[in-house]
């Protein structure tokens, strides 16, 4: 069955309700029926882990990581995510979070940016699927499958404007996925498309040559694709720009390459050495993956050369959780963090190797977001919790100057950057969210519409 003959209230579900909410009440053969009727749900790698899990008789997230679960019905779980809103915090300038901050309350407001989660009211009206971020630029996917923006991909808009749905085809979006300077969006139709400049609201169609794609993740530097054997493709879409190769608007061959022992792929497949990936995170020149075995490898693509260098187990970060099976990983500016099939958190910092490897006191995570240089974790009960660096204290930890101090945020001057640091993950007072999103110097959450402080 295709995805557009499914209801399209079950299609526009998060995946954290599918993952957390609706899987657990459900048999194995009822899960198994639903990754063969509704394929688009089936492509997400977290509803993968959990249906997988499901059907061997392990739980995702195992039970005492889940909150309670009140005896209603989707239905209604559906409505409380109608009626939630979008919440943005840190740096305000260039329109990247949707509001000017003279809009901003005075309570919320620090001298450069906003310091505690404010609603956008600029998404007041969206039922929100998912939310990503740009160094300068906020991006909402919506239940009816519109992807709305706020801010540039580059400093070109200088103040607040309305947001702008970007366009592709006659399709209803799926999925997009958010970097630095660009935005990916996938279809109904399995098409991918990029936008890199505002001014042309009509993306550039990706022409993979055939390659079903499964999932995709953008950096500013690297674009990598899952297909649907299970490999993964990259490509250098900044090649591609200097090339001339793409343009405002039209088509754009992606000149792939697969990353070996992956397997998968139309050209250069590889063999199957580390098994099949069902989730992967890019950042620079770095490569992570997740098999479906938990495994984590990670591998380095050479741009001179333009080869990629074969997958290397990585044992300090596996040793570090105690061998438990790694569910998620996330990448950025030499920053690498996972997340465990029980929710713990491992990050290290990465050179020409994996250092500093460190698991951090967090439990119950089911996702992790990355700036340039602050962090963010939310747990299953909805709360957030923030660490790293506050630059140029723009507000991105989402916390007031006495919160960040009882927590022992330090001044720190690192690498030309002066800001606050939060060594250790410290909750941010907010309403319970759903998802959550960082970008270089802002973050954004979706949560209930009650913006209540949470203590």
């Amino acid at each position: 069955m295709t995805t557009d003959r499914m209801p399209p209230s079950l299609l526009g579900l998060g995946r954290d309700i599918l993952v957390m909410h609706i899987l657990p009440q459900m048999d194995a053969k009822d899960i198994s029926s639903l990754m063969q009727t509704c394929r688009e749900l089936a492509k997400d790698p977290a509803v993968r882990h959990a249906i997988y899990n499901a059907i061997y008789n392990a739980m995702f997230p195992p039970p005492e990581a889940m909150p309670p679960i009140p005896q209603v019905g989707w239905e209604e779980r559906w409505n409380d995510r109608c009626s939630s809103r979008i919440y943005a915090w840190g740096k305000a300038s260039y329109g990247r979070i949707g509001a000017a901050l003279s809009d901003v309350d005075q309570d919320h407001r620090c001298r450069r940016g906003v310091n505690r989660p404010w609603p956008v009211q600029a998404f007041s009206d969206v039922v929100v699927r998912d939310i990503g971020c740009g160094e300068y630029f906020t991006a909402v996917l919506s239940t009816d499958g519109e992807i709305l923006l706020v801010g540039d991909f580059d400093v070109h808009l200088r103040g607040v404007s309305p947001p702008m749905r970007l366009k592709a085809s006659n399709a209803k979006f799926t999925a997009m996925s958010c970097c630095k300077s660009y935005l990916l969006g996938r279809d109904s139709a399995d098409n991918i498309y990029m936008w890199h400049k505002k001014q042309e609201p009509d993306g550039v169609f990706l022409d993979f040559g055939g390659l079903k794609v499964q999932r995709m993740v953008a950096d500013s530097s690297l674009l990598a694709v899952i297909t649907d054997e299970g490999g993964v493709a990259i490509w250098d879409p900044p090649r591609a720009w200097w090339s001339g190769r793409i343009r405002a608007t039209g088509t754009c061959e992606v000149n792939y390459l697969v990353v070996p022992h992956t397997g998968g792929g139309g050209k250069g497949a590889g063999d199957w050495g580390i098994g099949r990936v069902v989730d992967m995170a890019v950042g620079a020149s770095r490569i992570a993956m997740i098999t479906q075995n938990g495994e984590l490898f990670t591998t380095e693509y050479d741009y001179v050369r333009e080869i990629v260098s074969a997958p290397e187990y990585c044992a300090d970060i596996h040793a570090a959780v105690n061998g438990e099976r790694i569910t998620k990983v996330y990448i950025l500016f030499g920053r690498l963090v996972a997340v465990t099939a029980n929710g713990h958190v491992v990050q290290a910092q990465y050179g020409m190797q994996l250092t500093e490897v460190e698991l951090l006191d967090l439990d119950d995570v089911v996702q992790v977001a990355l700036g340039h240089v602050h962090c963010l974790a939310l747990t299953t009960n909805g709360s957030i919790y923030a660490w790293g660096t506050d630059d140029k204290d723009c507000g991105s930890f989402g916390m007031d100057t006495a919160q960040i101090s009882a927590a022992g945020g330090e001044r720190t001057s690192e690498m030309f950057r002066v800001g606050t640091r939060l060594a250790k993950p410290t909750r941010v007072h907010a309403p319970p969210m759903y998802r959550i999103a960082a970008g270089a110097y802002h973050s954004v959450a979706v949560g209930k519409r009650e913006c209540e402080r949470q203590d």
